[in-house]
């Protein structure tokens, strides 16, 4: 069924002056399979057996090409990535051929929703984008093909609104002026969010001197896996 001929099946020829004609076989199979097949020549007058050949026809997948033209740099761990690698492959609602995307390392970053890419902490993730070529009856139709990009993450920096201080008398520790308030927040994957962490001094023996002064305090997250820590100077009276 996967035979087409020229001169077509069932033509009578008079194969020339030298007694010889050509026959073009076309193979097209529905899928991509190798497969044996019985060619036969009648004498059309007498109809008598002239010529049996057997020929073995071997199909190759036809090319698809994936362009994937995102560019990515240096990316936060508060981003979301959103992937659109694509392949020329003629889709329909029963044969789709998706792109699927896997990462190098799911402990740095999973895919989620097919082709976002969820960042669990800083470092170096190789995403893969591929396409086998499969039909939805399980059949090859395409070469698979597949394309690498290689994503470099960072801690995000939060935004650190500083606490106040309470006074504190000329000789005392700084250990000993409270900080009041502050907060910090981060755009976690477009989302204004705050953020659970600590103020600290950094260096609670300093003793105050007369006046107001400015200090050093350091802000810590909660979370270190994904967050830098922030510092910054407050002032004491």
């Amino acid at each position: 069924p996967y035979l087409s001929f020229s001169p077509i099946s069932g033509t009578l020829s008079d194969c020339g002056e030298d007694g010889t004609e050509t026959i073009t076989v076309t193979y097209a199979p529905a899928e991509v399979q190798d497969d044996d097949y019985t060619i036969t020549v009648w004498d059309g007058k007498t109809a008598s057996l002239k010529k049996t050949i057997t020929v073995h026809c071997t199909a190759s997948a036809p090319e698809q090409t994936m362009t994937w033209n995102q560019t990515f740099g240096t990316k936060l761990t508060t981003d979301l990535i959103t992937f659109d690698a694509t392949t020329d492959a003629v889709r329909t609602e029963e044969n789709p051929y998706p792109v699927v995307y896997t990462t190098s390392d799911a402990s740095v970053a999973t895919i989620i929703n097919g082709n976002q890419l969820n960042i669990l902490k800083s470092g170096t993730v190789t995403v893969t984008a591929s396409q086998d070529g499969i039909d939805g009856k399980g059949r090859q139709r395409y070469n698979a093909v597949s394309l690498d990009k290689t994503i470099t993450i960072d801690k995000a920096t939060p935004t650190v609104t500083f606490p106040t201080t309470t006074p504190i008398t000329y000789g005392t520790a700084l250990a000993q002026s409270q900080l009041v308030g502050g907060s910090a927040k981060v755009n976690y994957q477009g989302v204004e969010t705050p953020l659970n962490g600590s103020f600290n001094w950094t260096d609670v023996g300093q003793f105050k001197p007369a006046g107001t002064q400015s200090y050093q305090v350091v802000w810590t997250p909660e979370n270190t896996v994904l967050y830098n820590s922030v510092s910054g100077n407050v002032s004491i009276t």
